[in-house]
C-alpha cells in the first residue's frame, strides 16, 4: 500500500513538471555531450601531437643504425654475447626447462647490461634530435621488446619475455617512463631465416618534457568557447524556464477569469432558453413565429456552448474538444439558414451542393465548425463595399476530398497580404476599415488545422476572396 502510494505521488509529480522534468533533461545531455566533445577533441590532439616531427625522427633513426641493432654498436654486443649460446640454450630448453629458464635469464640480463654500459646513447639521441628537429626539451627512451634465438631458422625460443602475455618494453637508454601508442617513434623488429640467428624487437619512444601543459595550452581556445556557449545555453534555458512560469501563471489566471465570467453569463443565458422554451409552449400557430422560435433556441444553445467551451477553444487541445460524426450537408444548411436570418436585405446567400447524393458523414467539432463558416461568411459581408453583397458557397467532391468554397464579390486581398491574412492580430490596412481585432481568420486557420484539414485562399483586389476548406476522406 505504501509502494502503491509512493509510486501515484512519483507520477503526479511527474506530471506537473514534465516540462520542467524534459527541460533541465535536455541541458544535462546537452552538457554531456559537450564534455564528451572536449574528451574527444583532447585524444584527437594527443593522438596527432607532435606527428610530424616523430615522423621525421623514424625516418633519421632507422638511417641511423642501418645493419645495426638499438644504437650504432649495438648489434656487436649482442652477438658477442648470444651466438655461441644458441645450442647451449636449445639443449637446455629440450632437456631440462628450469636451468634453460636461470640460464636464458642470465644472459639476457647480461645483455641488457652491456646494452646500457655500451650505449652512447645520449650523444647519439642529442645529436640525432638537434640534427632533425633543432629542439632540447625532450625526453627518450630505446626499449627492447623481444628477444628468441633458432637453432633451425624456423622455431623460436624466446628468452624475452618467456610469457608472451606479460609483454613490456625493456628500457635499455633514456629517461622517458611513460611508454604510450602517441610517444612512439619507432617499432622495429629483425629476424633471419638462417639457421643459429636471433630475432629482435625494439623501439624509440620519444616526448616533450611538458606535453600536457602544451595540450591544455592548445586546447584553451576550444575550451574556453565551449565554456562561454555552456554558459548560453543556461542563461537561455533559465530565461525560457522563468518566461514559460509567467505564461503558466497568466494562463492560470486566464482561466480562474473566464471560469468566473462564464459561471455569470450561463445564468441569465438558462432564464433566456426558458422563456423561449416557455413562449414555444403557448402553442402558437403562427409558423413564422415557430421559425423564430427555433432559431432563438439554436442560438441561445449555440452562445451556452460558447461560454462553456470558451477555454477548449482557445487552447485547442484533441484530449479537451469533443469530435462526433456529422452530415456535411445538412449542417451547413442550418448554418447558412441561421446567419441568413440577419443578413437577408444585405447579403445574397447560394449554397450550391455539387454533391448532391449524401455524403460520408464527416468527424468534427459541430461548434468549432459553426464558428469557421460563420467568421468566413462575418469577413465576407465587412468587407465587401458593394451595395448587393453576393456569398457563393459551393460544397463539391474531387478526388478523395471534400471542398467547402465560400467566395464573395468583395474587395479582396492584396498578394502582400495573403501571407499574413491567418496570424494572429493581422488586420490589413485599406480603404475599407473595420472595426476588429484580427483573429476571425486567424482562429479558422486553427480550427482548421485542429481538424487535421487544410485551407486554401485565392483573391485579388477588387476581384473578391475564396476560401476553399479541404476536408480529406482518409
Amino acid at each position: 500500500m505504501l509502494l502503491m502510494s509512493a509510486l501515484l505521488s512519483l507520477i503526479m509529480y511527474i506530471r506537473e513538471y514534465k516540462y520542467k522534468i524534459l527541460a533541465f533533461s535536455a541541458l544535462f545531455f546537452l552538457i554531456l555531450i559537450q564534455f564528451k566533445f572536449l574528451i574527444s577533441t583532447y585524444e584527437i590532439r594527443n593522438s596527432q601531437y607532435f606527428f610530424a616531427e616523430k615522423e621525421l625522427l623514424n625516418r633519421r633513426y632507422r638511417e641511423s643504425i642501418v645493419n645495426d641493432y638499438v644504437y650504432p654498436g649495438g648489434k656487436k654486443i649482442i652477438d658477442n654475447i648470444l651466438l655461441t649460446e644458441i645450442d647451449t640454450l636449445s639443449v637446455l630448453y629440450n632437456s631440462d626447462k628450469n636451468n634453460f629458464k636461470s640460464y636464458s635469464d642470465s644472459l639476457y640480463k647480461k645483455i641488457i647490461y652491456d646494452l646500457r654500459n655500451g650505449s652512447k646513447g645520449d650523444t647519439f639521441f642529442t645529436s640525432l634530435v638537434m640534427g632533425s628537429l633543432n629542439e632540447e626539451q625532450l625526453l627518450y627512451c630505446i626499449t627492447l621488446r623481444d628477444l628468441s634465438v633458432t637453432v633451425d631458422g624456423v622455431n623460436y625460443i624466446a628468452l624475452y619475455p618467456q610469457d608472451q602475455n606479460e609483454r613490456s618494453d625493456m628500457p635499455i637508454n633514456g629517461s622517458l617512463d611513460d611508454f604510450s601508442k602517441e610517444n612512439e617513434v619507432s617499432n622495429i623488429s629483425v629476424s633471419s631465416p638462417d639457421p643459429k640467428t636471433y630475432r629482435i624487437s625494439y623501439g624509440l619512444y620519444v616526448d616533450h618534457v611538458s606535453r600536457r601543459i602544451n595540450l591544455i595550452q592548445q586546447m584553451l581556445p576550444i575550451f574556453f568557447f565551449s565554456l562561454v556557449s555552456v554558459a548560453m545555453i543556461i542563461i537561455i534555458y533559465v530565461m525560457i524556464y522563468q518566461n514559460w512560469r509567467k505564461q503558466k501563471r497568466l494562463t492560470m489566471m486566464t482561466t480562474d477569469f473566464l471560469n468566473s465570467v462564464t459561471h455569470e453569463f450561463n445564468t441569465p443565458l438558462a432564464s433566456i432558453i426558458v422563456a423561449n422554451q416557455s413562449l414555444k409552449n403557448l402553442q402558437i400557430e403562427d409558423e413564422k413565429l415557430q421559425l423564430i422560435h427555433a432559431v432563438i433556441q439554436r442560438q441561445s444553445l449555440r452562445l451556452q456552448r460558447l461560454i462553456n467551451q470558451t477555454i477548449s477553444v482557445t487552447k485547442l487541445e484533441e484530449e479537451s474538444v469533443e469530435r462526433s460524426f456529422y452530415d456535411i450537408q445538412d449542417l451547413l444548411r442550418q448554418i447558412l439558414y441561421d446567419y441568413n436570418i440577419n443578413k437577408t436585405s444585405e447579403v445574397d446567400i447560394r449554397f450550391d451542393d455539387q454533391v448532391r447524393s449524401s455524403a460520408q458523414p464527416i468527424l468534427l467539432n459541430e461548434f468549432l465548425f459553426t464558428t469557421l463558416v460563420f467568421n468566413l461568411l462575418e469577413n465576407a459581408v465587412k468587407f465587401n463595399a458593394n451595395k448587393k453583397k453576393r456569398i457563393d458557397v459551393v460544397l463539391r467532391r474531387l478526388n478523395n476530398e471534400l471542398q467547402i468554397s465560400i467566395s464573395d464579390n468583395g474587395i479582396g486581398i492584396s498578394e502582400k497580404a495573403r501571407n499574413k491574412v491567418f496570424e494572429q492580430f493581422y488586420r490589413e490596412s485599406g480603404e475599407l476599415k473595420k472595426s476588429g481585432l484580427g483573429l476571425g481568420l486567424f482562429y479558422v486557420k486553427k480550427i482548421v488545422e485542429f481538424h487535421k484539414w487544410r485551407i486554401k485562399l485565392n483573391s485579388a483586389l477588387g476581384k473578391g476572396s475564396e476560401f476553399i476548406i479541404i476536408i480529406s476522406r482518409d
